[in-house]
């Protein structure tokens, strides 16, 4: 999405052992949206990961398995990317995820981006995701499907094309491919609100969002006040989610460390 910078491996290995400890108690849960009864949950807020692939970061690729390990528990939810970058969407980008997946039992999150035009996600496209998701649902996995996430944002980037009027014919064309299957979410995930990007243009209509949700990287030269969590998802909270009565949950997160951190820890990801 954006630079960040990352501490060593051996510094993420020991934040996400500190996940663990008992100081972080990892709580059992009921089935919420599908959510797993026996996912990591703290404070009540259930937590999952987008496991490294290892391309172009300090990282090394990892399993979820091989996360869950580390935690002692098991992550809620899976994240993953894919493109859609021509009129044939194969999936492979998610398909090749598909046992670690399945055997974490987490809620899978697809951020399926549209690098062709927004007018050229077709029925025939959206047909072609929703088959590929159904390989998922086939299995059990519940899908939150992320589609044409940060679209405000990444509109101004040129990463996607098109108009937001545009974008809200995509998303109900897909929305209308996945409806007729249960354990497929449409989760409508912004980032965050600004003047030069604003969200609202994009909203499709609550009839056609399962999940509302903001992707928010706070960032500070010293540790995050205490306000950081609010100016993220207060007012996006109040009016997407409040509003309309529809669940909400965090798309990405993650604290955007002073620039003078090593570039050797710098990357671009999406």
């Amino acid at each position: 999405m954006k630079s960040t910078y990352f501490l060593s491996g051996a510094a993420i290995v020991s934040a996400v052992s500190a996940l663990a400890t008992p100081q972080l108690s990892v709580e059992k849960r009921a089935g919420v949206d599908g959510l797993p009864s026996d996912g990591i949950v703290s404070n009540g807020v259930a937590f999952g990961f987008l496991p490294s692939d290892g391309y172009q970061v300090a990282s090394p690729a990892y399993t979820m398995s091989q996360i869950n390990s580390k935690l002692g528990g098991k992550a809620s939810t899976y994240g993953w990317y894919a493109q859609i970058t021509s009129s044939t969407f194969d999936g492979s980008q998610l398909l090749e995820r598909l046992d670690d997946i399945v055997a974490s039992g987490a809620v899978f999150q697809p951020a399926v981006m549209p690098y062709i035009q927004f007018s050229q996600v077709s029925s025939s496209v959206a047909s072609q995701v929703a088959s590929v998701l159904e390989q998922f649902t086939a299995k059990g996995v519940e899908v939150w499907l992320r589609f044409g996430h940060e679209m405000n944002y990444y509109v101004t980037s040129g990463t996607y094309h098109g108009t937001a009027d545009e974008f809200v014919t995509a998303w109900k064309n897909i929305h209308a491919a996945v409806s007729s299957n249960p354990k497929i979410k449409m989760y409508w995930s912004p980032n965050v609100d600004t003047s030069d990007a604003p969200v609202a243009p994009y909203w499709p209509g609550a009839s056609y969002v399962d999940i509302v949700g903001v992707d928010c990287y706070p960032s500070s030269d010293s540790a995050l006040s205490s306000s950081a969590f609010s100016n993220c998802y207060s007012n996006f909270y109040k009016t997407y989610s409040a509003a309309y009565n529809i669940p909400f949950a965090i798309g990405e997160t993650g604290w955007i460390a002073p620039f003078h951190y090593s570039q050797e820890y710098s990357t671009n990801y999406h």
